[in-house]
């Protein structure tokens, strides 16, 4: 019998619901061109559904159709190699298809593909060809054992698979002509291009576009929510709101408003079928339409609340991406691993006060700031001398010191007489986890001082630190440099140079003391092991710059850092040719350096800058009391009565 409800965008159909339909293959598709391999993989899989699941419906992947008005038959717009698939296996079943297939490429192909096991001369045209292979390797497939799961002989394979077929079997029917008035072949190259099937999320944007939601006036309502739609989607495509919201997962989707409706699963279960909503099957393929069919199909008027109560949701995650305390909060609760539908319940039927001091700034103070303690060594020393590094441990702080740095800025500024404005900086969430996403590493909590002493005894990082060092002079002092030490310098950076003191009198030592003195930098204080793992002595960094230079003296690492985040690199080396040191430029992959490594390297937080060429004790006293000053601010500005 013919299609019921046939003018539904969307439905589910078994094979037996196809009875007495014609199909149409159009021409601008290729061919059929399932390979045995492909037909074997279906066969196996239905075996293997069957066997773990014979009451449950076995779901296909979409064919979307337009009704063609001259014959009234389907035109196949996608999904073609399933259907005539399906078509082949019945044959070999002995079961004649359900409905008629025609190709516009083949000649006779309706009475062709009907009856393929007698059709002769297949090598004659390569669809023909493909269609006899896929027919011959199910006649094969249902006499093996591969096929155990439908029975012990051949004929009751037969019976079971034919009834599994024709009842078990759904197809996700999409009827394109209902939403989009294109020619076929225009919406055949959309879905096909870079081989991209229809999302889920188009799927239930149809669902919610059927012409049985809007009746009489409600014109209005369809192009509403079409234009609703449209503005989140384009919001979720901004990374700065997507990553905001989330661990970036599914970014690289065509559609990212399926992190809006599989949200509303969980937030409004109460909305959607128990069995519809459970983990196992919105993980599977399709649940997630499956879920909101559901409705569609038994509540129209639930249904079209659930949207009512998206549109909610969304109007909740703008207010807080534009408000520049909810920003950064609820920004740094969703890295500390709080989603986003958990604060969206806490959020309902609270004023915003109480959401504010219960589910943002509680969970940040008990856990990071009551906690805080700038003299805390992350790490200890095991019974056969060596170090138990946890410096891990304060990557949390360290995040959040950050993101406090620029909300306090903020603060700053909005109550500023002259300024009297919001968000003047935000905290970039987005490139934060683009960081991680991207690189294949993500962040490192970096000491600033090596955790090593350097004592600069290898050549390697004596010469590191004169390149440096000379790096660091103005003009005029390079000048003078290079007349008065040229010679020890060509001596230095020969090949036969060895360490500082032997061999060469201490070429290294000479040079040193004068770059020292052009500095102005005395030899620094060493840190104790203790004294190098704490905060003070750490920063975020992302890995692969961090993993870069390794166990670097304090101005490589800075070098590194301000030139990695403007994309350009500023170095010295020793030309060989010319017999002097150079300065010079090159382009390197940038990196996001968060606002306090920034601060640090530039030693923004030190009262006196008595050594550019290492971090000291002094700086990291400096760092300390800052970060100490930062959460206290923080404390007192959102937990006043604490």
């Amino acid at each position: 019998m013919p299609i019921n409800n046939s003018n539904e965008i969307i439905a589910f159909h078994t094979i037996k619901d196809f009875e007495g339909e014609s199909f149409f293959i159009p021409d601008y598709q290729r061919g059929y061109r399932w390979t045995e391999r492909e037909v074997l993989d279906l066969l196996n899989d239905w075996n293997d559904f069957y066997e773990n699941n014979r009451d449950g419906s076995y779901f296909m992947q979409p064919i979307v159709v337009k009704k063609r008005p001259d014959d009234d038959s389907w035109e196949v717009v996608d999904g073609q190699q399933r259907l005539t698939t399906v078509h082949l296996i019945l044959q070999a079943l002995n079961k004649k298809s359900a409905y008629d297939i025609k190709y516009a490429v083949l000649d006779n192909s309706s009475n062709n593909v009907a009856d393929i096991g007698e059709c002769q001369n297949t090598g004659d045209d390569i669809n023909l060809y493909y269609m006899k292979q896929a027919y011959k390797m199910a006649c094969g497939w249902m006499k093996g054992e591969e096929a155990k799961a439908f029975g012990a002989d051949e004929g009751q394979k037969k019976k079971n698979l034919s009834n599994f077929i024709f009842n078990k079997i759904r197809f996700l029917w999409y009827r394109a002509d209902l939403v989009d008035d294109s020619p076929g072949e225009k919406i055949f190259q959309r879905l096909n291009i870079g081989k991209i099937e229809l999302t889920q999320s188009e799927l239930i944007k149809a669902l919610f576009l059927s012409n049985d939601n809007f009746t009489g006036d409600a014109v209005n309502r369809k192009e509403e929510f079409a234009r609703q739609w449209d503005e989140f989607e384009a919001m979720f495509q901004n990374d700065e709101f997507w990553y905001f919201l989330t661990d970036g997962e599914g970014a690289d989707s065509p559609t990212r408003i399926d992190f809006l409706l599989g949200m509303m699963t969980e937030i409004h279960s109460d909305m959607f079928e128990q069995k519809e909503i459970s983990r196992e099957n919105l993980d599977s393929r399709d649940g997630l339409f499956r879920a909101y069919y559901s409705v569609f199909r038994k509540n129209r008027e639930q249904f079209k609340r659930i949207w009512d109560c998206a549109v909610d949701f969304m109007d909740i995650m703008r207010l807080w991406y534009e408000d520049v305390d909810m920003y950064h909060l609820v920004g740094f609760r969703v890295i500390d691993r709080e989603s986003i539908p958990n604060l969206i319940k806490a959020w309902n039927g609270k004023v915003v006060s109480d959401f504010m001091t219960n589910d943002l700034v509680g969970p940040i103070v008990q856990r990071y700031i009551d906690d805080f303690d700038a003299q805390k060594t992350y790490g200890s020393s095991d019974t056969n001398g060596g170090w138990k590094d946890r410096k891990s441990e304060a990557r949390g702080v360290l995040l959040l010191s950050n993101v406090l740095q620029v909300l306090r800025q903020n603060k700053s500024h909005e109550e500023n007489q002259d300024y009297t404005q919001g968000i003047f900086y935000k905290f970039p969430f987005h490139l934060y986890k683009k960081q991680k996403k991207g690189s294949g590493y993500g962040w490192d909590v970096e000491h600033i001082a090596s955790a090593t002493d350097n004592d600069l005894d290898s050549v390697q990082d004596q010469r590191e630190w004169i390149l440096f060092a000379y790096l660091s002079l103005t003009d005029e002092n390079r000048k003078e440099f290079n007349k008065a030490h040229r010679k020890s310098l060509c001596t230095f950076f020969s090949n036969e140079t060895k360490s500082a003191g032997s061999g060469e009198e201490g070429v290294f030592s000479k040079l040193y003391e004068s770059l020292t003195k052009y500095l102005g930098v005395n030899p620094p204080q060493p840190m104790s092991r203790e004294e190098k793992n704490r905060i003070s002595n750490f920063v975020l960094l992302d890995s692969a710059t961090n993993r870069g230079y390794k166990n670097a003296i304090f101005p490589t690492k800075r070098l590194h850092v301000k030139d990695k985040e403007r994309g350009r690199l500023r170095f010295a080396e020793w030309n060989k040719v010319k017999q002097e040191i150079e300065i010079r430029e090159k382009d390197v992959k940038s990196a996001f350096v968060p606002p306090c490594t920034k601060d640090v390297f530039m030693k923004a937080y030190s009262n006196v800058v008595n050594n550019s060429m290492a971090w000291t004790a002094p700086d990291a006293a400096a760092y300390a009391d800052y970060l100490t000053d930062l959460s206290d601010w923080f404390k007192e500005k959102y937990c006043p009565n604490n």
